[in-house]
């Protein structure tokens, strides 16, 4: 399997809003545009609420809820995310947030297109110095990547993703496809 690792351009220093003016530009753009190239059989089936923010997970605590609205949403330009991956695909499916969710080092975002495909954004949770590339998740990419094309072992598929800070979504990112199961965290916290 041959996938390409977009490093971006050099970094730079970003702004850290979470909706600035242009993400707002960009994202009513993006809901017209995307609205305008899909049938209207497609747009009746797909309800994407504009503007909706990944939605908590059941259980979801107080301190994480506090972490997500006060410093997540106001670090990432997390609409971007949505016009990436629907680039990822083609350009030709519409996508809005499921879930999200939050461990000691990543945070992780559903995303489900019109057709019920449903994908997986993960994002570092800490930040790291803006002037390089974010290492841990470039190395996990690489590592899925590399199993993936072994064929025995049962990881995501990898859809692409950008490792340094100087990119629309302002976070260093990676798409997988979701897959079935249940998180580690589950059966640990039970143990």
């Amino acid at each position: 399997m041959a996938s390409t690792i977009d490093e971006g351009p050099t970094p730079t220093a970003l702004a850290t809003a979470a909706v600035d003016e242009d993400d707002k530009a960009s994202l009513s753009d993006t809901t017209s545009s995307s609205a305008s190239s899909t049938s209207d059989s497609d747009s009746a089936n797909f309800e994407s609420p504009p503007k909706a923010l990944p939605i908590p997970r059941p259980g979801e605590g107080e301190n994480r809820t506090r972490y997500f609205e006060t410093k997540f949403f106001k670090q990432v330009a997390v609409f971007e995310l949505l016009k990436l991956a629907s680039e990822a695909r083609g350009g030709s499916h519409q996508c809005r947030f499921g879930e999200r969710d939050a461990g000691s080092y990543n945070v992780v975002l559903f995303i489900i297109f019109d057709d019920e495909v449903e994908w997986v954004v993960k994002l570092p949770k800490m930040k790291t110095s803006r002037r390089k590339d974010h290492e841990y998740l470039k190395s996990e990419y690489a590592t899925m990547v590399y199993l993936h094309s072994l064929g025995t072992v049962p990881v995501p598929k990898i859809y692409g993703g950008c490792f340094g800070w100087n990119n629309p979504a302002k976070s260093p990112y990676f798409f997988m496809e979701k897959v079935s199961g249940m998180p580690l965290s589950k059966p640990l916290s039970t143990a």
